[in-house]
C-alpha cells in the first residue's frame, strides 16, 4: 500500500526505493542519539516528542507531491520513530523495576518480539 501511495505522489520505482532507504539509514544513524534524548529528558518526554515529530511528518506527507518532499517527510518520520523506540523499551523496564521485578529483561523483550511479529488470527 505504501508503494502505491508513493506512486500516487508521482514517484517512480527508483525514487520509492530511495525514500525507503532514507528511512532505514536514518533510523540506523539516529537510534543511539535519540536514546540519549530519552535518558536526558525522560522516557515520557521522549515518547511525546516522538508523537509530535511523527505528526509533523504525516502532515508533510499529506501535502507532499514530489520526491524531495517525500524524502523530507520520511526522514522526519524516521527521527520520530527512533525517539519512541528506545523510550518505550526503557520505560517498560523502568516500570518492571518499579514493581520489584528483578528478573533479566531478555525474556520480556523476546516475548514482545514474538508477539509483535506474528499476525493475529
Amino acid at each position: 500500500m505504501y508503494s502505491l501511495f508513493l506512486l500516487s505522489r508521482g514517484l517512480d520505482l527508483f525514487q520509492i526505493n530511495v525514500v525507503l532507504a532514507t528511512y532505514l539509514i536514518s533510523v540506523f544513524l539516529f537510534e543511539v542519539p535519540t536514546g540519549a534524548v530519552a535518558n536526558l529528558a525522560g522516557r515520557k518526554a521522549s515518547f511525546l516528542l516522538s508523537c509530535v515529530v511523527r505528526m509533523v511528518a504525516f502532515a508533510l506527507y499529506a501535502f507532499a507531491d514530489n520526491f524531495a518532499q517525500c524524502v523530507t517527510a520520511e526522514f522526519i518520520d524516521a527521527i520520530g520513530s527512533t525517539l519512541a523506540s528506545g523510550a518505550l523499551g526503557a520505560w517498560a523496564v523502568d516500570g518492571m523495576r518499579a514493581e520489584g521485578d528483578q528478573r533479566p529483561t531478555d525474556r520480556f523483550f523476546a516475548r514482545a518480539q514474538m508477539l509483535g511479529s506474528h499476525p493475529q488470527r
